[in-house]
């Protein structure tokens, strides 16, 4: 259904009620809801939480309807040294985590590999690794970056 401009003397009290009025009134409702051309824009406000229900839920969105532009994300740097013939513990420290670029400078081999976390307790949603040096003689620093949706 399209929009219909309804003009200000269509609706004044001395008006007839014809109808093409009528039919306005009653299409102009689904024609916002939809988006038509021309019908006024559904407000972001109108969308917020009220009455303890939500007016916009998981269930209906769109599949494709939140895509990577439309997440809020940051990014961190976090970097150190691990030293010889250990393994360093690394909490990323922010909730959701997109998988981290880990690069580390040590040149002779073995080098710094990913390890378990030798801690109990993480979560899913503050994920935390082990970076461990297995090159019993040098030091390795270690650059991560990662990025993760903010909430």
């Amino acid at each position: 259904m399209a929009w219909t401009d309804l003009p200000n003397s269509d609706l004044d009290p001395e008006s007839p009620v014809i109808t093409s009025v009528m039919m306005a009134l009653r299409d102009n409702p689904p024609a916002i809801a939809n988006g038509d051309s021309g019908a006024p824009k559904i407000q972001t406000g109108a969308l917020n939480q009220t009455n303890g229900s939500e007016a916009v839920t998981q269930g209906t969105m769109r599949a494709s309807a939140v895509g990577r532009l439309e997440l809020k994300t940051a990014s961190v740097s976090l970097s150190g040294t691990v030293n010889p013939n250990s393994t360093l513990n690394i909490s990323l420290g922010q909730p959701y985590p997109f998988f981290p670029m880990v690069h580390c400078t040590i040149t002779s081999t073995p080098k710094v590999i990913m390890a378990t976390h030798s801690t109990d307790g993480a979560s899913p949603d503050l994920p935390r690794f082990g970076l461990q040096n297995t090159q019993g003689l040098n030091s390795g620093a270690y650059d991560i970056d990662f990025r993760y949706i903010q909430v």
